[in-house]
């Protein structure tokens, strides 16, 4: 779901169904209290969702608009002026964040002693990936492809039983075994690979081991022919020794294919194991369910500011938020 996760997101228009999506998703990973209590707080404007969580003493923002910057800063203005004990600041939006933006509002937000969070795009998209599929089909209507991720996973670790039925090609028979590149390409050759992976670095493993197990089956296939042509009629054992016989120029070019295949199959072995360790440790319940995190997140690097100091600058100072006094700040 790799690609659709994000576009779903980008694609969503309802701030209030945004609202609700985060939250269900932050409780599923231990991330809770977030809901806001006194309304006459609350700003639900065309560009977003506001409010002080009484409970977290958090200023909470939800926003869906393309220039992030114009509604953090607008709300970090608010947060600062509230008479309210503000001690937490949490920007949820569908937009992707550069992390060197991040780790400077979070830095002028130490200066305030407010903590800063961020749960952009992509921290949230590697939830909803993993350990929140539950909470991805609800709000986004991307299915959770957990059969065939199971049966990925049983190929991967035990391929000598998963692949053991699988007819072997003759010629194949003449180069090391892998049963984990034909077994992928028999269960994934009609597939969207897009809506099975769940990050660019699994998708990219499966489509290059594919890939290179179709040339090196092609190759295979012309180098068999040019036996059977040459006996008629001929077993499959015959085959084999006849391509010995006739044909040694083709099987150093096989044997560099074949190499390609085993090569491609142990990045997807590494690429699926990482996977499910992170849907693993994003499943287990190890939150508290009080801010600060005593821990990072399961989905991204934690912004618990606890222990960091105080900047030396006076809270007066002219950069506020992070944002220099006369910076535009519309831009996405």
């Amino acid at each position: 779901m790799y690609h659709q996760t994000h576009y779903k997101l980008l694609t969503l228009t309802e701030h209030a169904e945004f609202q609700q999506l985060v939250l269900d998703l932050l409780a599923c990973t231990g991330y809770t209290g977030l809901n806001g209590r006194d309304l006459s707080l609350v700003d639900a404007g065309r560009d977003g969702i506001s409010y002080f969580c009484e409970e977290k003493d958090a200023w909470v923002v939800f926003s869906l608009q393309r220039q992030w910057k114009t509604r953090y800063r607008r709300d970090w203005e608010r947060a600062l002026d509230t008479r309210r004990p503000v001690k937490r600041f949490i920007f949820c939006t569908n937009r992707i964040i550069p992390t060197k933006e991040q780790d400077a509002l979070i830095q002028a937000g130490a200066g305030y002693q407010i903590q800063v969070h961020f749960f952009d795009g992509d921290r949230l998209r590697q939830a909803l990936d993993t350990a929140c599929t539950d909470v991805r089909q609800t709000y986004l209507g991307l299915p959770d492809r957990g059969t065939m991720r199971r049966l990925i996973r049983y190929l991967v670790a035990d391929p000598e039983n998963e692949v053991a039925d699988l007819p072997q090609p003759s010629v194949e028979a003449l180069l090391p075994a892998s049963r984990v590149a034909r077994g992928l390409y028999t269960l994934l050759r009609t597939e969207e690979l897009t809506e099975i992976c769940e990050n660019g670095e699994e998708l990219r493993a499966l489509t290059a081991v594919l890939d290179a197990y179709v040339e090196f089956r092609r190759a295979a296939t012309a180098a068999e022919s040019r036996a059977r042509i040459a006996v008629p009629g001929s077993t499959p054992d015959q085959v084999v020794a006849m391509f010995r016989k006739l044909d040694p120029a083709a099987q150093p070019e096989l044997a560099e294919r074949w190499h390609r295949v085993m090569s491609a199959a142990e990045a997807v072995k590494e690429a699926v194991r990482l996977v499910e360790s992170t849907a693993t440790l994003a499943a287990t319940p190890r939150l508290a369910a009080d801010f600060p995190l005593a821990e990072p997140l399961p989905f991204g690097d934690a912004m618990n500011l606890e222990h960091l100091p105080p900047l030396s600058a006076d809270p007066n100072r002219s950069v506020r938020g992070g944002f220099r006094e006369g910076e535009s700040s519309s831009g996405a």
